[in-house]
């Protein structure tokens, strides 16, 4: 019998909202630390897909916010503790802030009257863009703070780390606003950020009928594997596409870009094996889930890390 997550009761009063993001996020203090907790949508499970994306990052080693199913006023969602410890020396600059920082003509850059967020997804968001800019050997930027990597392990190369978990997951949320550095202002220097917000993933916003007919159909067409294929990221190839890339296209682009990174993750997903991911999942505690959409999520991870460890024949 395995042991389910906890789910936290949160009795503290909210202290701020959060802005950023299109959910109803809020702050509140809890043993003298910011906590975030982020509402799930209706008819969905946000909640227990971040939990299960958490889960997977600790095994593969990517660095990562920690999350925890909440309930706050009878709304099911997830708590996580801020990232950030001190903000008497440390900021987050996200990943539009970089990127219009160094190029006036970004999205957001233009008109300072337009609200920020309806930038959250454009086509000058490229993968090659975001590789360049978090190069550690031009931009300073070093990868995560508490993590040992090897030595040849830059901020890009965490990066493509980041990007191999949306493809197993089939994230399909990483816009501008879904990765960033921290700053400490005293000292100047930069670190990536640890990768979080992976909601939008594991088809948590699918319902169960739907759910059952692709994991019994003989139709390879509607199959789970063909799912997962279109998922799609919020990352382009060009800024002159229409479509964002699919989630598997933009980590092969920035694979070719770090392939020894690539390997290094790639090794990490070699040894994570289907029952630990089984185990993952069955975690998730009844009241939460349906044990179709558990089974659903567990499929669409199965022919992901097939995929990706396919590939790399």
């Amino acid at each position: 019998m395995t042991t389910p997550y906890r789910i936290i009761e949160i009795r503290e009063e909210m202290d701020s909202p959060e802005d950023l993001g299109t959910k109803v996020k809020s702050w509140y203090t809890w043993q003298e630390q910011k906590w975030l907790f982020k509402k799930s949508r209706s008819l969905t499970g946000e909640h227990w897909s971040e939990k299960v994306a958490e889960q997977l990052c600790f095994r593969l080693d990517i660095p990562h916010a920690t999350y925890e199913i909440a309930r706050f006023q009878g709304d099911i969602g997830v708590t996580s503790p801020s990232i950030i410890t001190d903000r008497t020396q440390w900021r987050m600059v996200l990943g539009n802030q970089l990127l219009m920082s160094s190029d006036n003509t970004y999205p957001g850059n233009t008109n300072p009257d337009n609200d920020q967020r309806q930038f959250v997804r454009v086509r000058e968001h490229t993968v090659t863009r975001v590789m360049r800019i978090l190069e550690t050997r031009k931009s300073g930027i070093l990868p995560p703070l508490q993590d040992n990597f090897p030595d040849f392990m830059d901020a890009t190369g965490v990066f493509v780390g980041y990007l191999m978990l949306d493809a197993l997951i089939s994230n399909q949320d990483r816009h501008h606003e879904n990765w960033a550095i921290l700053l400490n202002d005293k000292t100047g220097k930069k670190y990536l950020c640890p990768t979080y917000d992976h909601a939008s993933s594991l088809g948590c916003t699918e319902r169960d009928e739907t759910r059952q007919r692709r994991l019994s159909t003989k139709d390879r067409g509607f199959s789970v594997g063909a799912y997962v294929e279109k998922a799609r990221c919020a990352l382009y190839k060009s800024k002159t596409d229409n479509k964002p890339l699919k989630t598997m296209d933009a980590f092969k682009i920035a694979s070719e870009m770090q392939p020894q990174a690539s390997e290094f993750w790639l090794d990490k997903l070699s040894l994570l094996e289907e029952e630990e991911v089984s185990l993952i999942l069955q975690r998730i505690p009844e009241e939460v889930t349906t044990p179709t959409a558990i089974k659903f999520a567990e499929q669409m991870i199965f022919e992901n890390r097939r995929s990706l460890l396919w590939a790399r024949k």
